[in-house]
């Protein structure tokens, strides 16, 4: 199992290793926040739901105005689009010929790891707490 949260965990660190900007690594920490209240569908089919693409922006962007939070941009997007390399190899264990479009990222591979939900959750919140101190 391997949860939007740990890949949000993920992407801001690596955001964080990148830039050493707290408020970007915040921003890339909610960059799929509405995912917990809407799911997480997956990239190629989203354009396809009728309306799906307004109900998610209209929820991040309460989102982020509720945490004072900026939107993801640049770099967050750039790391959100390529992570996937990194994560199939980590996470489903072989590298699928599709992935061959994005680009591997660097990456510390613990990041990847299986984790409880409660050891998430508690990394999650460690995360938000480091970056808005």
């Amino acid at each position: 199992h391997y949860s939007v949260a740990q890949h949000s965990i993920a992407v801001a660190k690596i955001v964080y290793d990148m830039s050493k900007d707290k408020k970007k690594a915040l921003s890339a920490l909610f960059h799929d926040a509405s995912e917990a209240y809407i799911c997480d569908i997956p990239r190629p089919v989203k354009p396809k739901l009728t309306g799906y693409k307004k109900i998610e922006t209209n929820l991040s962007n309460a989102i982020y105005k509720k945490f004072n939070i900026q939107k993801p941009n640049g770099i967050i997007l750039v790391v959100d689009k390529h992570i996937v390399a990194t994560e199939a190899l980590y996470v489903l264990k072989f590298v699928p010929e599709w992935i061959n479009e994005y680009k591997q990222l660097k990456h510390e591979s613990e990041l990847f790891q299986e984790t409880s939900t409660q050891e998430v959750q508690e990394t999650f919140i460690s995360l938000y707490n480091l970056l808005t101190a």
